[in-house]
């Protein structure tokens, strides 16, 4: 469980934010430009603006040794604190060790631009695609595998006394060659028991009247379950004002993986009893699904590129052969 004296102070950060501005403004930051921290005194020169939302802005940064860090920028000092607390713990506590897919996390610091004060946290960059700006659905066999990587994550971290919360496709790195998930964005972490104020309407229980914002394994699980239906079918549909049974009516129309499909709907249902029973199943899942030689969209395409190599192959052959033929006539 989360440690006493941990709890107390995230408690006060967030007591304190409520009295604080939360929204973030932009740093507007220009590639080369180099920013210095005031306590920390490190220097981190900007390449380029990765991504940025209602939290805070996320930049590819150089430090001064060449390695690529990600530097979150935020005005907002008890939500960004908060964040730097909860990926301290989740480093410390052993989940980033066991999963893989936890940032390392460096430094908490600020700058000063005119008049503002901007505070960032340094974390590990993590390469892959952001699957929030993904438009295409990803082939079965790859949301079994991102699923599963959430999956163990939410586990360990749900074993550690905390709930995720604000699971979404734009919190998740994929890398499609080596198929690995990396998770970013922890400001919507939450000590079990807790209320969530930070969330997705889509991937939010409780926008689509299923449970509370109560930070219990159930709300990561209806989110998981969410996150894998968007990744299969598409956000297209997927409208929280039209009700649960209009999402699960149309998974059970359009998802033609069984097995999954099946793990979907538990989840969605909020069935599993908590992740690990959930890891179990998709385990299970990729199994057959690798003994059957499904596999993820590139075999996919793979066996289609067969196809018309026999294709092109046969052709050829019988071009060929027609070519002799006419040659001795």
């Amino acid at each position: 469980m989360l440690p006493q004296v941990v709890w107390g102070m995230v408690r006060q950060i967030e007591l304190r934010g409520m009295f604080m501005n939360g929204f973030a403004r932009d740093p507007a930051l220009k590639r080369g430009q180099t920013i210095t921290g005031r306590w920390e005194r490190n220097s981190y020169k900007i390449v380029r603006l990765l991504g940025k939302g209602g939290s805070g802005f996320v930049y590819l940064a150089e430090s001064e040794y060449g390695d690529l860090r990600a530097m979150k920028v935020s005005s907002d000092l008890a939500g960004i604190t908060h964040e730097h607390r909860m990926l301290l713990f989740i480093n410390r506590s052993g989940v980033r060790n066991r999963t893989g897919v936890v940032p390392r996390i460096y430094e908490l610091d600020d700058f000063q631009s005119g008049q503002a004060v901007y505070h960032y946290i340094i974390t590990d960059y993590c390469e892959g695609v952001n699957i929030g700006r993904y438009r295409r659905t990803i082939p079965a066999g790859d949301v079994e595998g991102i699923g599963k990587q959430v999956a163990v994550f939410l586990a360990c971290l749900h074993e550690s006394g905390v709930i995720f919360g604000d699971l979404k496709p734009g919190n998740i790195i994929y890398d499609f060659g080596t198929q690995t998930v990396h998770i970013v964005d922890y400001g919507s972490v939450r000590i079990k028991g807790q209320s969530f104020n930070q969330y997705t309407p889509v991937y939010d229980r409780a926008s689509w009247r299923s449970g509370s914002r109560k930070a219990d394994e159930q709300y990561d699980i209806f989110s998981l379950g969410m996150l894998m239906t968007v990744l299969a079918l598409g956000k297209t549909g997927v409208d929280h004002k039209n009700g649960l049974p209009s999402v699960i009516c149309r998974i059970s129309k359009k998802l033609r993986h069984l097995p999954l499909k099946k793990v979907i709907l538990k989840a969605l249902n909020q069935e599993y009893t908590d992740c690990r029973e959930m890891v179990e199943e998709l385990t299970e899942i990729i199994k057959i699904t690798q003994k059957h030689g499904r596999g993820t969209g590139r075999s996919g395409g793979n066996r289609e590129n067969s196809v018309f190599v026999s294709l092109a192959g046969a052709v050829s052959l019988i071009s060929g052969i027609l070519g002799i033929v006419y040659y001795y006539q």
